[in-house]
C-alpha cells in the first residue's frame, strides 16, 4: 500500500444497497489484498486486524439460531439487485414489452435461496424498516419484487443525498394506502399535468 495507514474507529461510510459488493470486495481483499483499491485495502486491514473496533452483531432468524453468513450474503446480494435494477424487469409496456437480456439476477433461486430458509431468517435483514411489518424475509421480499417489478419502475440509487434517498426507498418499500376523493385526485392530475 502506498497510502498512509489511517485507523478507522467505525465504518467510515453506510454501505446501505452496497453491503452487498462491499462483502464481494471483502472476499476478494481476503483472497488478494491487491484486487481491491487502495483504500478499501486501508479499510479492509483495518477489520482484519481489529483496530476498527467494530463488531459484527451475530445475525438471528425468528428462533433464536445464528443464519449462516453465506446465506445472509446471498440475501444481500438479491436485495441489493432487486433494489438496483427491479425497474428493468417492471411491468411498464402494455403492448410489446422489449425482450430483455443481460439483466443481473432478481429472483430468489438466482442466489441458491429457497422460500423455506428465507421463512428462517428475520425480515430486519431485509431493510430495518420491515422488521415490525413482516414475519420474515420471504414476505419482505416478495413485497420488495412487488414493488420493483411492478407496474410503476423505481429508480432512486442514484440520488446524492442520503436522507431523500433513504425516504424514498421507505416510501416505496413500505405498505401504504393514500385515500383521495375524486376531486382530490383530479386536483392532483393537473399540478401533475402542470409540472
Amino acid at each position: 500500500m502506498t497510502k498512509d495507514k489511517k485507523e478507522f474507529t467505525e465504518a467510515p461510510v453506510n454501505f446501505g444497497a452496497n453491503l452487498g459488493l462491499m462483502l464481494d470486495l471483502y472476499d476478494d481483499y481476503l483472497q488478494d489484498p491487491s484486487s481491491v483499491p487502495d483504500d478499501l485495502q486501508v479499510l479492509f486491514s483495518t477489520i482484519k486486524i481489529g483496530e476498527a473496533h467494530i463488531e459484527a452483531k451475530p445475525t438471528t432468524d425468528g428462533n433464536g439460531s445464528l443464519a449462516e453468513d453465506s446465506t445472509i450474503k446471498r440475501v444481500m446480494r438479491l436485495i441489493d439487485n432487486i433494489r438496483q435494477y427491479g425497474h428493468l424487469k417492471a411491468d411498464i409496456y402494455p403492448v410489446n414489452p422489449p425482450e430483455r437480456t443481460h439483466v443481473p439476477k432478481l429472483e430468489i433461486e438466482d442466489f441458491d435461496l429457497d422460500q423455506e430458509t428465507l421463512e428462517h431468517i428475520s425480515a430486519g435483514i431485509v431493510s430495518e424498516h420491515f422488521k415490525d411489518i413482516y414475519e420474515n424475509a420471504y414476505e419482505a421480499i416478495v413485497r420488495m419484487k412487488r414493488r420493483y417489478k411492478g407496474p410503476i419502475a423505481f429508480e432512486y440509487t442514484h440520488i446524492n443525498n442520503n436522507k431523500e434517498r433513504v425516504w424514498l426507498k421507505r416510501r416505496i418499500e413500505t405498505p401504504y394506502k393514500t385515500n383521495l376523493n375524486n376531486n382530490q385526485k383530479k386536483e392532483l392530475f393537473k399540478k401533475l399535468a402542470h409540472v
